[in-house]
């Protein structure tokens, strides 16, 4: 299908051409929510077309039945697609509820879960705080930073409703749970130009600030200070400011390719875009990272986010891009860190250069 992404487009794009080494023991995984499962059939047809390995799921964990989605489909194609031979893992979640402290519980008790996790959903965090409580937020960013501490790096696609969220549109911007706390990676979406090129952030690439009543930038958040300030001092094209709490985490913390994937849904090709192909893109990233540092005799990475605003030569600059979303007010993408691309999107040599220093 012509303009469309593929594994090879994005291992072409970032400069990757690291392998798996399946001797370090690196791992990655992807967690679906609202009973969304993958089909076993359309991996295989998808490595089959792309002339990938045929790799079967390593390990697939379910509190109960699942129906086939596109959206699982494209989160283990790409996160396989991009890391061959990567062992890979897939979770599922039962029922409407988007419990993601019920997984963060799952993955700290379990021994031996995947190191990288890609997750693909999220919501208004005033949302999450209605359905279960004001603490919430805060002890599923606890649970995380657990995680983290074993050598477990998070990534959220950070929504695909510009500086809104899933949930709807309304007089003020509304953060994305949890793609806006500081435990996570918050992934964001970039487009092709004609050229092959990529130079701007997707108008649905979630971004913004969390509600500094949950997380406060200063506090909770300290390696991002310098970039946010950067943002804000070119005050020319930001919204009103009565519309976002500037004191938040930014976000998103990087972002990756997100329009037109290639992806196999009951047995046809076809065209998928959103956050959800940049999440499962960046995570497979990390996972070859991962793979790296351990062949070097070093730990795995955990929280990324650090790592992420003290090497901004990792990344490729995306300097254009408005994230409106569907409304009227967004913001834009300048040099430097923004509320629409982050960092920018992966360069692999750099990035591996800056993870095995």
């Amino acid at each position: 299908m012509a303009g469309m992404v593929t594994p090879a487009v994005l291992k072409t794009l970032y400069n990757i051409t690291d392998t798996v080494s399946n001797s370090t023991g690196a791992s990655q995984a992807c967690a679906e929510f609202q009973q969304q499962d993958y089909s076993p059939e359309d991996l295989e047809a998808f490595q089959n077309y792309f002339g990938l390995p045929i790799q079967k799921v390593r390990n697939v964990s379910s509190d109960g039945a699942g129906i086939a989605h596109d959206e699982a489909n494209l989160d283990i194609q790409y996160l396989m697609g991009v890391a061959p031979g990567m062992p890979s893992d897939f979770w599922i979640q039962a029922g409407e509820t988007f419990d993601v402290l019920a997984w963060a519980t799952y993955v700290l008790n379990t021994q031996g879960t995947a190191q990288v996790w890609s997750v693909s959903y999220g919501e208004d965090i005033e949302t999450a705080v209605r359905t279960f409580d004001a603490t919430y937020p805060r002890r599923f960013n606890t649970e995380l930073q657990k995680l983290a501490t074993l050598g477990h790096t998070i990534l959220f696609a950070s929504g695909d409703s510009g500086v809104y969220s899933r949930n709807g549109f309304g007089a003020d911007f509304r953060p994305d749970f949890p793609a806006s706390l500081p435990a996570v990676t918050g992934v964001g979406a970039t487009q092709l130009e004609g050229d092959g090129t990529e130079k701007q952030g997707t108008s649905f690439s979630g971004g913004g600030f969390c509600l500094s009543q949950y997380f406060n930038r200063s506090a909770d958040c300290p390696y991002q200070q310098e970039a946010v300030a950067s943002f804000f001092s070119d005050s020319t094209n930001l919204p009103p400011s009565n519309l976002y709490d500037a004191n938040g985490c930014g976000y998103p913390d990087v972002s990756a390719q997100g329009v037109n994937f290639e992806v196999y849904v009951d047995k046809i090709r076809q065209p998928v875009s959103g956050t959800s192909a940049s999440c499962p893109t960046v995570a497979a990233i990390v996972a070859l990272l991962n793979d790296q540092r351990l062949q070097a005799g070093k730990p795995p990475l955990g929280n990324i986010n650090q790592l992420i605003y003290q090497n901004p030569g990792a990344f490729n600059d995306i300097t254009e891009g408005f994230n409106h979303g569907s409304g009227f007010h967004g913001f834009h993408a300048i040099a430097g860190w923004d509320p629409v691309t982050g960092m920018g999107t992966p360069n692999y040599p750099a990035w591996k250069k800056a993870v095995l220093a």
